[in-house]
């Protein structure tokens, strides 16, 4: 990016008709296939392709700091693209109260899973990565014994034990949090995840491989929700994302192949 900083400098870009700096309008289309622009000779210049820089700069402007993951290896291009351009920009690091880092869990989500699913709400429940408690007070209407928290205690250290966990995880994490869980949650515990999320060798093995905490139940939302719109809040659903989500639903002791529902009318 600081090669490219200086490039753009000596193309001029922005300039003129070279809005596809600042746009994906020709992206998709090879610059093999069209004239070319200001960002595909600078890609030519720094060895890589146009499509692969438009990524970059994409992740730049959306979460520079992911950037340092890309220099340690922590994640590929591609996948950083990917999971920005779905609006899970919180997921991959950086502060939570960052308005390009975090996006809240709309009510209505929640609500949803504790309508289709059966709970014990005299039980004790824990919300370990709440953000600014969006699941957290939805719980609350239902369980009396809510414990919630975020960055400031580390679900991976926790020794407490609990009956129930209801959350929506951080995704790079979300394998220890599945691990931590089978260890830590006596019934029941339901993460907020992609549908993409059932395949994967390392997942299966450890998420979803468990005969003594298997995965139970999974709940599709049928309009894929848009935890990244700008308009998507706790109070409001946004739905048309490019990702699909669902409910995934383990319980200790459950005996039998895990079902699958979909909930299609999503008013709260």
């Amino acid at each position: 990016m600081n090669e490219y900083n200086v490039l753009s400098k000596v193309h001029d870009t922005g300039q003129g008709n070279r809005s596809d700096l600042k746009t994906y309008g020709k992206s998709d289309v090879s610059s093999k296939k069209r004239n070319k622009t200001s960002r595909d000779i600078i890609a030519e210049e720094m060895s890589i392709s146009s499509s692969q820089l438009y990524k970059l700069m994409y992740i730049d402007k959306q979460n520079p700091e992911v950037l340092d993951k890309l220099d340690k290896g922590e994640m590929t291009v591609n996948k950083a693209y990917d999971t920005l351009k779905s609006g899970m920009r919180w997921r991959l690091g950086g502060p939570r109260e960052s308005a390009l880092d975090f996006y809240e869990t709309p009510k209505v989500v929640t609500r949803h899973l504790l309508r289709n699913e059966k709970f014990d709400f005299t039980q004790s429940v824990v919300e370990p990565a709440q953000g600014k408690g969006a699941i957290t007070l939805v719980l609350k209407e239902h369980f009396s014994n809510v414990t919630a928290y975020d960055i400031e205690i580390d679900f991976l250290t926790e020794k407490n034990q609990y009956d129930l966990l209801i959350t929506n995880p951080p995704y790079s994490r979300s394998i220890e949090f599945i691990t931590k869980a089978k260890k830590l949650i006596r019934n029941k515990f339901c993460l907020l995840l992609p549908i993409g999320y059932l395949n994967g060798k390392r997942r299966f093995e450890f998420a979803f491989a468990s005969k003594a905490f298997p995965l139970k139940r999974v709940i599709i939302f049928v309009p894929n929700l848009h935890l990244g719109h700008a308009k998507s809040s706790a109070d409001t659903l946004v739905t048309g994302g490019l990702i699909g989500y669902a409910w995934y639903i383990w319980e200790r002791g459950y005996v039998g192949d895990p079902t699958i529902s979909w909930i299609e009318n999503l008013v709260d």
